[in-house]
């Protein structure tokens, strides 16, 4: 819950009034959610163990890896081009 509290006023601070009210519109249109001006989602993403520091990099399963979040708006994600998409 934190986490989404942090997100919010990050997000809030970053994108102006009118940009947060056309993606706002822009999920309440695609899916009837509102007041939503961001998705985010993660995963884990398998490497080779490194060299340095190998054990910071070992997830609960037993095997390397880090951990990847993103986050984007009411565009479509899986067109160039669409949707607008922060990792971090």
């Amino acid at each position: 819950m934190l986490m989404l509290l942090g997100l919010t006023h990050l997000l809030n601070g970053l994108l102006p009034q009118p940009q947060k009210s056309s993606i706002k519109t822009g999920f309440y249109l695609a899916a009837g959610f509102p007041n939503v001006i961001g998705c985010i989602d993660g995963t884990r993403v398998r490497f080779q163990a490194p060299s340095v520091d190998e054990n910071a990099f070992v997830n609960r399963k037993g095997y390397h890896s880090i951990n990847m979040q993103g986050v984007c708006d009411h565009g479509d994600p899986n067109t160039y081009g669409g949707g607008r998409q922060w990792l971090f």
